[in-house]
């Protein structure tokens, strides 16, 4: 079936073919911003950092790329490459902005849907020589668990220079006294006496 000149519908497939290795697109343009949507050339140059024979979409031009769904913007990747859910102007790379003010989830991470399947993120820190050191979120058995590489995993609490696996440090730090640094609270029993409490423990031989 042939394209209509100025407006229109038709039916079937549309199948652009060149048969060699040159690039394919679509493109879709007004007076100032393009969008394309195709196929890579062999040399892979129709964006900075395209790859040889993937498929592409998005623009040359300063432009973000918007996805909706009833109407809506649900997604956006801004000029800037900065990704925004439920947000339409993100501040960072990753930007999800949720549209109730109560406790509830934002995110849900689930490795698997099998028994005991552990879900974990990992974030990656480069130290001044340049060698990366790898710090595991994980959800276990519905416990949160923090380790690291070797000699790292050091959680800190009010420092980003923690010298212990646990570093709660208070406002005055070392400077003076530092005044309720952890509060244990327990609500299971209202009985007077009853409350929180931390336990210490170790190995005895």
């Amino acid at each position: 079936a042939a394209l209509p000149k100025a407006g229109g519908t038709m039916t079937g497939d549309i199948f652009i073919n060149g048969g060699s290795t040159t690039e394919r697109n679509v493109r879709i343009q007004n007076t100032g911003n393009v969008l394309y949507a195709g196929v890579e050339s062999s040399s892979g140059t129709r964006f900075l950092g395209s790859s040889a024979g993937n498929a592409f979409f998005g623009t040359t031009s300063d432009s973000g790329l918007e996805f909706a769904t009833h109407n809506n913007v649900r997604m956006i990747v801004d000029g800037d490459g900065k990704v925004g859910i439920g947000n339409t102007a993100p501040d960072e790379i990753f930007h999800i902005l949720g549209s109730n003010a109560a406790p509830s989830p934002v995110v849900k991470i689930q490795s698997d849907d099998t028994a005991n399947a552990t879900s974990s993120v990992l974030l990656m820190s480069r130290l001044a020589d340049n060698v990366n050191k790898n710090l595991y979120m994980k959800a276990t058995l519905g416990n949160l668990a923090i380790t690291g590489d070797s000699g790292y995993g050091r959680v800190g609490i009010g420092t980003t220079g923690p010298y212990f696996p646990l570093h709660v440090q208070g406002p005055t730090g070392f400077n003076g006294e530092a005044k309720n640094n952890i509060l244990a609270f327990d609500t299971t029993s209202a009985t007077t006496g009853t409350g929180g409490g931390i336990a210490f423990g170790g190995y005895s031989n």
